[in-house]
């Protein structure tokens, strides 16, 4: 699923609370921190409260992320039947409908570890996905329906305590468990391309979470790895290679520039060549780590460039690290960075002295 792909369902579901049959239904429950379920609901979504519609909107929303190898991974898998089945259920009565998802509500009480409880919800996804020419025009006819499920698990915290004014009084206000936002989930099948595909599914993960969930549910043919994972590799490797601060400034520079979403091990080389790095060294090195996959860009490039000793850290611009450069003076190494504008320490503006 491409970044374009996310960014039109995006717009869609932002349309859901308005426009009537493009969210079918939503299945919600509570689990407690003893893995117990304290509430769940399902619901027709044109059923319920406006504060709720616009409440799940902004969940699946959140969800469907843009942030392709930050936050959403798609990735290869076998089919699942019992999930695609999932979605053309619908009993009028709530007990039954609720009889038919308790296997899907027990896995993920399963599976997920976490001792924090959550909110989980299950939501089918409608879109009449317009055909579009070539010059990326609307087409009358040649459109597909794309039907999904939305998976969303958002942790709930314990309020902090506070004072409040209630029936005449100041007092300690009763501490709640707040749900927040998503911190795992899945659209399945993918949007891939504009098109279904029951062979990919888009999994959205926050620093690992859910990550036994999801294999658990999906028989993946490929390794999701998180950014900080990706940006520990690449670390690793330009590291072995041995990389000047001038070289890791134009690397990082050329990683910010580039239009891919993610590059290889011969662009990687590359770069880092320009650089003025050993590429030999560089490719050796790579496939050891990574062997022949690809790395996102986003995951190893940064707005912002960190030097860090063993007694100070400064962030520079990218833009402007290309002019860091280390100097050995009277035996004793020195970064140097030109100075741009003021220069202020611990809020104090300074004067640079000549001398």
């Amino acid at each position: 699923m491409l970044r374009s792909d996310a960014l039109e369902l995006r717009r869609e579901l932002r349309k859901a609370p308005n426009q009537e049959g493009i969210i079918d239904w939503v299945y919600g429950f509570y689990v407690t921190p003893d893995k117990e379920v304290a509430w769940e609901s399902v619901r027709k979504y044109y059923n319920m409260e406006d504060e709720d519609k616009f409440r799940h909107n902004t969940i699946l929303s959140r969800t469907v992320s843009p942030s392709v190898g930050i936050d959403m991974f798609p990735v290869q898998i076998r089919q699942n039947e019992s999930l695609i089945d999932l979605k053309s259920i619908w009993h009028d009565d709530e007990e039954e409908m609720l009889d038919a998802l308790s296997g899907f509500r027990d896995l993920v009480r399963e599976h997920h570890t976490s001792t924090d409880p959550y909110y989980a919800s299950l939501t089918r996804f409608v879109y009449e996905v317009p055909a579009k020419a070539s010059d990326g025009s609307v087409l009358e006819d040649g459109g597909e329906t794309y039907d999904a499920l939305i998976f969303s698990l958002c942790p709930a915290k314990l309020s902090a305590p506070a004072l409040g004014f209630d029936e005449g009084a100041v007092e300690n206000l009763r501490r709640r468990w707040v749900i927040g936002s998503p911190a795992a989930g899945f659209l399945y099948p993918s949007f891939n391309e504009r098109s279904s595909d029951r062979n990919e599914a888009a999994l959205y993960m926050k620093k690992e979470a859910g990550r036994e969930l999801f294999e658990s549910l999906f028989e993946m043919r490929e390794e999701v790895i998180s950014p900080e994972a990706h940006k520990s590799e690449w670390n690793d490797i330009l590291s072995e290679v041995g990389v000047s601060a001038e070289s890791a400034s134009l690397i990082n520079a050329s990683l910010c520039e580039t239009s891919e979403t993610s590059l290889g091990k011969s662009e990687l080389r590359r770069i880092v060549e320009e650089a003025g790095s050993s590429g030999e060294r560089f490719e050796e090195e790579y496939e050891k780590v990574a062997g022949d996959r690809e790395i996102p860009v986003n995951a190893i490039s940064s707005s912002k460039v960190e030097v860090k000793t063993d007694s100070a850290r400064i962030q520079i611009p990218a833009e402007k690290a290309v002019f860091i450069t280390t100097r050995v003076i009277d035996g004793i190494e020195y970064i140097l960075i030109p100075v741009d504008g003021k220069v202020s320490v611990n809020g104090t503006e300074i004067i640079i002295d000549n001398n």
